[in-house]
């Protein structure tokens, strides 16, 4: 949701709103190959505003018929935070803002009230675009996980390629096999340092976390032991954080005969 960037801009927030993880309601869609990904923190105690104004948002895109997926992650861990997230199949797909969009025509007044609510609500943000890497991630879910296990990784600049290389071999064919309906990894391109790279894998729940992870079941013990004897020299430093589905602030267009994304 672009068109929030530049409003919140001028009432004195930083704001790069991008929405969704996915380009079609197809019960599986096509990796995409960019995505906007913003960090938002919100003031103290305008938490119940952002809320608010966010989901009349949400009603003016669905009045409207917009096409876009959206979804929206609070962090349940680290900083207090949300992670919003657009899939694009090509940057060109940025050049048009949501308010330029003929189909926000008739909504254009509302949309720019509202977009100043929400940039009111913002204290900080922060916004990558980064790369989804196509032979590391898995076709999109048609319904997001319940929570997100996001892991962020700098590799040494001279190991990008061979740590790719090595998680193809070694991972992707045990994530294929154990099961996993989400799992992605995207290389930064703008925003951040090129040689970061972010996992990301869908969970059912916390207790998930007690337990051996899938891919890692299908790979075994061994293999996997190997596989991190391996990364582990390649990586210079790692955090991982978990992302709760914000199903009342996300937007899923309702599937149409005639067009639907």
């Amino acid at each position: 949701m672009r068109a929030l960037s530049k409003i919140a801009l001028n009432s004195g927030a930083v704001l790069g709103i991008a929405l969704g993880l996915g380009s079609t309601l197809m019960a599986q869609s096509a990796v995409p190959v960019f995505r906007e990904v913003t960090h938002v923190t919100i003031l103290p105690g305008r938490l119940g505003d952002f809320r608010a104004a966010w989901k009349e948002y949400n009603d003016l895109l669905r009045k409207a018929g917009w096409d876009k997926r959206t979804s929206v992650w609070q962090s349940a861990t680290g900083v207090n935070e949300f992670r919003i997230v657009t899939a694009h199949n090509k940057l060109a797909e940025m050049d048009t803002p949501i308010r330029m969009d003929p189909r926000m025509k008739e909504s254009a007044v509302q949309l720019q009230a509202i977009n100043m609510r929400i940039g009111a609500c913002i204290e900080h943000s922060t916004r990558v675009i980064d790369q989804i890497v196509a032979d590391l991630s898995l076709p999109l879910a048609k319904d997001p996980p319940k929570l997100l296990r996001v892991r962020r990784v700098t590799l040494r600049p001279d190991k990008l390629g061979e740590f790719t290389a090595l998680v193809k071999s070694e991972v992707m064919p045990a994530v294929k096999q154990s099961g996993i309906a989400t799992y992605a990894y995207s290389r930064v391109r703008f925003g951040g340092p090129g040689n970061e790279l972010y996992s990301v894998t869908g969970l059912s729940s916390w207790a998930d976390l007690d337990d051996m992870p899938p891919f890692v079941k299908a790979m075994g013990e061994a293999k996997y032991q190997a596989y991190l004897a391996k990364a582990n020299t390649m990586i210079t430093r790692s955090e991982v954080n978990i992302y709760r589905y914000q199903a009342d602030l996300s937007y899923i267009p309702q599937p149409a005969t005639s067009a639907s994304r």
